[in-house]
């Protein structure tokens, strides 16, 4: 049987029995457009290739305010968050475990203006 790697790294990591897995992809950088990956391997319809949390969640890039969390439209600016000031419908879309912490966080720390 035949084995076909993805470099050569992955190949000596397989021969040391250490029951590597090739990723599906490389990570390929281009000058005009950044990193971006490169099948390396058949990919199968529906495969999960990898995962990852996103830095925020949000609408479209419609100019009406709409709540962070819930994406309710927000008529007037009635209410923001007790941290970064961006809007929310109410206090229970701001709770500090729920999906608007990690944005907030971000928001905190770079200071966009809403």
């Amino acid at each position: 049987k035949t084995s076909v790697y993805c470099s050569t790294t992955c190949k000596l990591k397989d021969n040391t029995r250490s029951k590597h897995k090739c990723l599906p992809y490389t990570i390929h950088e281009e000058e005009r457009c950044g990193r971006l990956l490169i099948a390396a391997r058949d990919i199968k319809a529906g495969e999960i290739i990898f995962t990852d949390t996103p830095a925020a969640e949000g609408p479209d890039n419609n100019p009406k305010p709409v709540c962070l969390t819930c994406y309710k439209r927000i008529p007037n600016l009635t209410y923001r968050c007790r941290h970064c000031s961006w809007p929310l419908c109410s206090p229970y879309c701001q709770d500090d475990s729920g999906p608007h912490q990690r944005e907030c966080e971000l928001f905190q720390l770079h200071s966009p203006r809403f």
